[in-house]
């Protein structure tokens, strides 16, 4: 019962507080020009591309990982010092692992270029259409200047912006910051009535574009929603289980040894009966024996051994008893002649004790009908759940690998990939 106690409270600890996508930095850094491009195409999907700047302060760094919006994109090109790059989403957080093509050190700078084509990143409702984007941050370096483009497939004017843009210059549309600390999250979101340049049919219609900006506080309520069933369906099974340990103790768990009282010992049947009888419940007795063996200390048993042999007129020779027709009883066939007269007392061989988690216990003496405790087979429906709630840590969690649902973090790593 213990350790499944203490298993229960172990998935509670692994949903709520282990990290996900957590891999030390090795070295210092920052980013001289973060500049991503957003280019919404006909069939509703939104190629994006990404050129980053960095410059190593300290340390080393041979690889770095990029978050994305969503896991529902294709890798389309990359460049610049980029060696390799895939796929790296997992585990509550969507992105690309970017290998370079050599190891950077302390002063040295290097630039990387990739571009995606993205399949869920624009929202389009009746007559509407849109898009909330966030690039990825960084919890432990500054970025000098972060620009988000848009080459507008309209006219400029059909928009509606939040935050309104920096600059226009004829379709391509610019939000500009400078000088970001870290973990700062630069967001913008626009939309727009006119969405001629979408092919009909080309992809379903979703939720209106008003919840857009919404969407990563909706998020994080469904997640604690989650995470909150989980913990008290838990609270309420370990409840339960605790509750029938104590019910079962008051039948099953007899506080004094089970030869504590003599009248155990008081067997009317001769020894040889007795053996044969033994014989015929040999392995029930020793089940027993193992059931009550923490109950029972040496000196207790080999006191019980020699009363017993008393009792029935047998002598010491050597290292076994015999009785007055020369039959031999070592100390073991004894005690486990012993032990069944204890069995006899306190239950029959028809409900013999069994301390597993199957729903039977054994009957003590003076209770009758003692009640049957059953323990629902093991579920694995929290395996689903687990998911959601190991990336509501990885939010929270505030670590270098950042976490939101549909905006994800940028990681940088160390040699071992």
């Amino acid at each position: 019962m213990k350790k499944l106690l203490l298993a229960l409270l172990v998935i509670v600890m692994v949903i709520l507080f282990i990290p996900v996508q957590v891999l030390a930095d090795t070295g210092t850094y920052k980013i001289d020009n973060y500049t991503v491009t957003l280019t919404p195409q006909s069939d509703g999907s939104v190629d994006i591309s990404y050129y980053q700047q960095w410059t190593v302060l300290s340390g080393n760094i041979p690889w770095i990982t990029v978050g994305l919006p969503n896991t529902s994109y294709t890798i389309t090109g990359s460049g610049d010092n980029v060696s390799n790059i895939r796929d790296d989403s997992g585990s509550g957080w969507d992105g690309v692992y970017i290998g370079l093509d050599r190891t950077y050190y302390a002063n040295q700078s290097f630039t990387i270029l990739f571009t995606v084509n993205d399949r869920s990143l624009l929202t389009e409702s009746t007559g509407n259409w849109g898009i909330n984007f966030t690039p990825g941050w960084y919890d432990n370096a500054v970025i000098g200047i972060m620009d988000i483009n848009l080459d507008s497939p309209i006219s400029p004017s059909e928009y509606t912006f939040n935050p309104p843009p920096t600059s226009i210059i004829g379709s391509t549309i610019t939000w500009e910051k400078t000088n970001l600390p870290g973990g700062y999250q630069f967001n913008v979101s626009f939309s727009s009535t006119d969405g001629s340049f979408i092919l009909r049919g080309a992809m379903p219609v979703t939720t209106n574009i008003t919840s857009i900006a919404t969407n990563n506080g909706v998020n994080g309520i469904f997640i604690f929603f989650i995470v909150a069933i989980v913990v008290i369906f838990l609270a309420i099974v370990i409840h339960a289980l605790v509750k029938q340990s104590k019910a079962r103790a008051a039948y099953a768990s007899p506080e004094v040894s089970p030869i504590g009282n003599k009248k155990y010992l008081g067997s009317s049947a001769t020894l040889e009966d007795q053996k044969k009888e033994l014989e015929e419940n040999k392995d029930k007795v020793n089940e027993y024996i193992i059931g009550e063996k923490d109950k029972i200390h040496d000196d207790e048993k080999a006191k019980q051994i020699s009363d017993y042999a008393e009792q029935h007129n047998l002598s010491l020779n050597g290292d076994n008893y015999v009785d007055n027709y020369g039959h031999s009883y070592n100390n073991n066939l004894l005690w486990m002649l012993i032990m069944m007269n204890s069995m006899h007392t306190s239950q029959t061989f028809g409900t013999l004790a069994n301390n597993s988690l199957t729903g039977r216990i054994y009957q003590r003496p003076g209770v009758s009908n003692p009640p049957t405790f059953h323990v629902p087979p093991p579920s694995c429906h929290c395996a689903c759940v687990a998911c959601a709630c190991a990336c509501a840590c990885a939010c929270a969690g505030g670590h270098a690998a950042g976490c939101t649902i549909k905006l994800k973090n940028i990681k940088t790593g160390n040699s071992d990939d």
